[in-house]
Protein backbone atom coordinates (compact mmCIF):
# COMPACT_ATOMS: atom_id res chain seq x y z
CA UNK A 1 0.00 0.00 0.00
CA UNK A 2 1.32 3.44 -0.92
CA UNK A 3 0.47 4.81 2.50
CA UNK A 4 2.62 2.26 4.34
CA UNK A 5 5.60 2.83 2.07
CA UNK A 6 5.30 6.62 2.51
CA UNK A 7 5.15 6.20 6.27
CA UNK A 8 8.23 3.95 6.23
CA UNK A 9 10.14 6.44 4.05
CA UNK A 10 9.35 9.30 6.42
CA UNK A 11 10.12 7.41 9.62
CA UNK A 12 10.47 9.98 12.41
CA UNK A 13 11.03 12.94 10.03
CA UNK A 14 8.09 15.11 11.11
CA UNK A 15 8.19 17.61 8.23
CA UNK A 16 8.06 14.74 5.72
CA UNK A 17 5.35 13.02 7.72
CA UNK A 18 3.14 16.10 7.74
CA UNK A 19 3.70 16.96 4.08
CA UNK A 20 3.53 13.44 2.63
CA UNK A 21 1.80 10.98 4.97
CA UNK A 22 -1.03 13.15 6.33
CA UNK A 23 -2.25 14.15 2.83
CA UNK A 24 -2.10 10.49 1.68
CA UNK A 25 -4.01 9.33 4.75
CA UNK A 26 -6.58 12.09 4.26
CA UNK A 27 -7.10 11.08 0.61
CA UNK A 28 -7.47 7.44 1.66
CA UNK A 29 -10.06 8.02 4.37
CA UNK A 30 -11.77 10.97 2.66
CA UNK A 31 -14.49 8.98 0.87
CA UNK A 32 -15.37 7.17 4.09
CA UNK A 33 -15.72 10.31 6.19
CA UNK A 34 -17.68 12.04 3.42
CA UNK A 35 -20.13 9.13 3.42
CA UNK A 36 -20.94 10.04 7.03
CA UNK A 37 -21.31 13.77 6.41
CA UNK A 38 -17.80 15.01 7.14
CA UNK A 39 -15.63 16.91 4.63
CA UNK A 40 -12.83 15.03 2.86
CA UNK A 41 -10.17 17.00 4.75
CA UNK A 42 -7.80 16.45 7.64
CA UNK A 43 -10.27 18.28 9.88
CA UNK A 44 -13.08 16.09 8.58
CA UNK A 45 -11.10 12.95 9.42
CA UNK A 46 -10.30 14.32 12.87
CA UNK A 47 -13.94 15.20 13.54
CA UNK A 48 -15.03 11.77 12.27
CA UNK A 49 -12.58 10.08 14.66
CA UNK A 50 -13.87 12.23 17.50
CA UNK A 51 -17.44 11.25 16.72
CA UNK A 52 -16.76 7.54 16.72
CA UNK A 53 -14.83 7.74 20.01
CA UNK A 54 -18.23 7.84 21.71
CA UNK A 55 -18.66 4.22 20.59
CA UNK A 56 -15.13 3.04 21.49
CA UNK A 57 -16.45 0.73 24.20
CA UNK A 58 -17.27 -1.66 21.34
CA UNK A 59 -14.03 -3.67 20.81
CA UNK A 60 -14.35 -3.71 17.02
CA UNK A 61 -14.87 0.05 16.84
CA UNK A 62 -12.03 0.63 19.29
CA UNK A 63 -9.65 -1.43 17.14
CA UNK A 64 -10.71 0.33 13.93
CA UNK A 65 -10.26 3.70 15.63
CA UNK A 66 -6.74 2.74 16.76
CA UNK A 67 -5.85 1.71 13.21
CA UNK A 68 -7.25 4.91 11.74
CA UNK A 69 -5.51 7.14 14.27
CA UNK A 70 -2.19 5.41 13.53
CA UNK A 71 -2.41 6.87 10.04
CA UNK A 72 -2.34 10.39 11.44
CA UNK A 73 0.22 10.00 14.23
CA UNK A 74 3.94 10.06 13.41
CA UNK A 75 6.26 7.30 14.57
CA UNK A 76 7.88 8.31 17.87
CA UNK A 77 11.57 9.13 17.85
CA UNK A 78 13.58 6.62 19.90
Amino acid sequence: MLFRSLRAECGADLPSFFTRVIPAATRTIGPVVQKYGFPETQDGASNFAGSIKAHASDPEIAENLREMMAWFVPTPVS
